[in-house]
């Protein structure tokens, strides 16, 4: 796999030569270029990340479920979501259900 980078009107252009395919991804970010050293930095899109802004955010890193809920990363809220056990309520599953 061949990656190259380009740069056109602050838009960085991922071109991803795979053989014999060639896929061209192209993600809007406003990168900046440092000379001095032939390096850019980019600032990626919300739910991007990585030095070229490729790399999807996993909002569940931080574990922010309780007792033992499957975290699910949701992009179209940039947020994350989880599934409750049985007996536990909440966007966290932290509540415990009210059985009474």
């Amino acid at each position: 796999v061949t990656m190259r980078y380009y740069r056109t009107n602050a838009i960085v252009h991922l071109v991803k030569l795979v053989q014999p395919v060639v896929m061209i991804l192209t993600i809007v970010a406003t990168c900046s270029s440092n000379y001095d050293v032939l390096s850019y930095e980019c600032s990626c899109p919300p739910g991007k990340t990585g030095s070229t802004c490729c790399d999807d955010i996993d909002y569940c890193t931080d574990d922010p479920c309780c007792d033992g809920a499957a975290c699910s990363s949701n992009y179209d809220v940039l947020s994350y979501e989880c599934s409750c056990p049985p007996g536990k309520t909440g966007s966290t599953c932290c509540d415990d259900i009210d059985l009474y």
